[in-house]
């Protein structure tokens, strides 16, 4: 017995067809998709189903992606698809595309054609948003060297969809409001964010009230004084300098007299003697203390002579040393004019408390002054 291959009935004495190695019935030998029968005969096998033509070329047989009619025989592969040669044809001039083509936009073009459509497209693109290609009504956004609509973009801070007035900082967008947060210094005293006025002074910024004093925090006048990194009041400038008169041991305030090897306050380098302010004046040093040449003079002519014999005997030394030890001679200090008594001249050389005379000193600023700007 021999049954059919579709409905496994038996075959015998009813119209039968052999296919493929197989025997139907004349009714059950029908496409596998549509049912139909073969009226011309012709079929189409396909991993174990029999279609007709079709079928077939609509299921599983390339087809031009133009006309998306199937393909037999020849093909052009271009664009990730399939065409007939005859259908591989310039977008722009239906030229058929026998030698090559350009791609623009997924679409092919003939190089002619190519370079107006890239122009025309740049014509347009240049007024339109990057992101949506549509047209930018008003002033564009620009990021990065291109137009957008700035409703594309949100703040980095608070999300909120940006208008035109939004800012980039440091690669970022940011509006208006978090753009101030974002560019906002630090003060240097609270750590807070400074939004207005601010100082700016030794690579910090300071609210201006918090710019004060890093000792007593009292607030500058726009002088201020800066030692080690930090920003000091007079007062704690000096003391932190160990500026101190030799006389009161005072930190000093205002001018300072650099003499006799001390500082002084300017009121209080003072003669020996008549208690005769010295500041920019001769003095002689006698025994470590100043005296001005008036109360030298007065000084008995043994005293004098004594004091500058020893003088005399210090500087030969001196010099003999300076030979000896070393070949860069010193200056010697000048010497003055005025006779001081019996033949002896004073000089402003002033040797280990010997009673020579010598200027009073020089005037010097207690620390460098520095100005707070806003």
């Amino acid at each position: 017995m021999v049954k059919c291959s579709v409905c496994q009935l038996d075959t015998a004495g009813l119209p039968s067809i052999l296919a493929l190695g197989q025997v139907f019935h004349d009714s059950c030998f029908k496409c596998s998709a549509c049912k139909q029968s073969f009226p011309d005969g012709a079929f189409y096998q396909h991993e174990g189903q029999i279609l007709c033509e079709n079928d077939f070329n609509s299921l599983y047989s390339d087809k031009c992606i133009k006309c998306t009619l199937p393909i037999d025989g020849e093909c052009v592969n271009a664009l990730g698809g399939k065409f007939h040669p005859g259908c591989f044809q310039c977008t722009r001039c239906q030229v058929q595309l026998k030698s090559g083509f350009m791609r623009f936009d997924e679409k092919p073009y003939c190089k002619t054609c190519h370079d107006i459509v890239v122009r025309e497209e740049q014509a347009v693109m240049a007024n339109n948003c990057q992101r949506c290609k549509k047209p930018i009504d008003g002033s564009p956004f620009m990021y990065r060297g291109s137009k957008y609509h700035a409703h594309h973009f949100n703040c980095t801070m608070c999300k909120q969809e940006l208008g035109n007035d939004c800012k980039e900082h440091e690669g970022k967008l940011y509006c208006p409001e978090d753009f101030i947060r974002a560019t906002a210094p630090a003060c240097f005293g609270c750590r807070k964010l400074i939004f207005g006025n601010v100082i700016n002074c030794m690579g910090k910024s300071f609210h201006p009230e918090h710019f004060c004093c890093n000792k007593c925090d009292s607030r500058f006048d726009s002088v201020f004084y800066e030692h080690a990194g930090a920003a000091l009041c007079e007062l704690h400038f000096r003391e932190a300098t160990g500026t101190r008169c030799a006389r009161c041991r005072n930190v000093i305030m205002g001018d300072v007299v650099e003499a006799a090897g001390e500082k002084w306050c300017a009121d209080h380098f003072l003669c020996t003697g008549c208690d005769r302010s010295l500041a920019g004046e001769s003095y002689g040093d006698w025994d470590g203390r100043a005296i001005c040449p008036s109360c030298f003079s007065r000084l008995p002519t043994k005293v004098k002579k004594r004091l500058n014999e020893h003088r005399l005997i210090l500087d030969k030394r001196r010099a003999r040393a300076n030979k000896i030890g070393s070949t860069t001679a010193l200056a010697p200090r000048p010497v003055a004019a005025t006779n001081l008594a019996a033949g002896v001249s004073k000089s402003t050389n002033a040797v280990n408390g010997i009673g020579t005379l010598a200027r009073g000193g020089t005037l010097a600023r207690g620390g460098t002054l520095g100005r707070g700007g806003v």
